[in-house]
C-alpha cells in the first residue's frame, strides 16, 4: 500500500462537494463562477507527474468556459495525485472502473461513447486514475469499502489520465508498475460495483469527480 498525500479543502470548496442536486456543479455552458479551487497538500508517493492536455479537456466538453484556476488545479490533481489501476468496465454504455488502494474500492465513471473508437477500448482495457481525496460529510453512497481500505478516508475523485492528459509515455510506464494483484483487485471489485450502481455512475466532468451520482442535476454534465 502507498504512503500518501492528503487532499485538503477550503470550507467552501468543501460545502461544493457536499451540496444536494439543486446546487450541482456546474452547467456544462458557462464557467461556474462560484468554484472554489482545492488546495492540494503534499505529492503521492505513487503521483504520476501526468500532464493536463488541454486540447483533449477541450475536446470532451467544447462549451465550457474553463478558468486559469479550474485549469491550474486539474493540472496540479493529476500531477501529484496518487496513480492507480482503472479498467474500462463497460463501452455501452462507456463506463470507466478507477480503483483506490486508500479506500479498496472502485468508482464507476461514465464517459461520452465516442471515445470508444477514439482509443480502441474494450471491455477490461487496462486505463490509470489519478486520485485526490475530497472530505465529504457523509460516506458517498456509491463507494462500499473494502476489507484492506486504510481508514483515512471516506470519499475520492479520479480523473483518468489516459483521457486528460498528454503523458503518454509516462502513463504507459505507470501501467507496467501497477502489481497484477492491483488489477485482479479492481476487476473483482468491479463486477460487485457494476450491479451495486443500477446504471447509475458518476459524471466524467473532471471538477465533478468527487461528487457521487445522487448529487449531479440534469444542468451538469455527463
Amino acid at each position: 500500500m502507498n504512503r500518501f498525500f492528503n487532499a485538503v479543502q477550503c470550507l467552501a470548496a468543501a460545502a461544493l462537494l457536499c451540496a444536494s442536486a439543486a446546487t450541482a456543479e456546474p452547467p456544462h455552458n458557462k464557467t461556474d463562477s462560484a468554484w472554489v479551487r482545492p488546495r492540494l497538500v503534499g505529492t503521492a508517493s505513487d503521483s504520476g507527474g501526468f500532464s493536463l492536455d488541454k486540447s483533449k479537456l477541450r475536446a470532451l466538453f467544447p462549451e465550457f468556459e474553463w478558468t486559469a484556476d479550474q485549469l491550474a488545479y486539474l493540472d496540479e490533481h493529476l500531477k501529484l495525485g496518487d496513480s492507480r489501476a482503472a479498467i474500462v468496465a463497460s463501452v455501452k454504455p462507456l463506463v470507466v472502473s478507477a480503483y483506490s488502494d486508500e479506500l479498496d474500492a472502485v468508482i464507476l465513471v461514465q464517459f461520452p461513447d465516442e471515445l470508444v473508437s477514439q482509443y480502441a477500448l474494450d471491455v477490461g482495457d487496462q486505463l490509470i486514475a489519478s486520485w485526490t481525496y475530497p472530505r465529504s460529510a457523509q460516506p458517498p453512497a456509491d463507494i462500499v469499502q473494502g476489507d484492506r481500505n486504510l481508514k483515512r478516508h471516506n470519499n475520492g475523485a479520479p480523473l483518468i489520465a489516459d483521457f486528460f492528459s498528454d503523458s503518454v509515455d509516462k502513463i504507459k510506464k505507470r501501467k507496467q508498475g501497477v502489481s497484477q494483484a492491483e488489477w485482479q483487485r479492481v476487476r473483482k471489485l468491479t463486477r460487485v460495483a457494476l450491479i451495486w450502481a443500477d446504471g447509475k455512475y458518476r459524471s466524467s466532468f473532471p471538477l465533478n469527480a468527487g461528487r457521487p451520482p445522487q448529487f449531479l442535476d440534469e444542468s451538469s454534465v455527463e
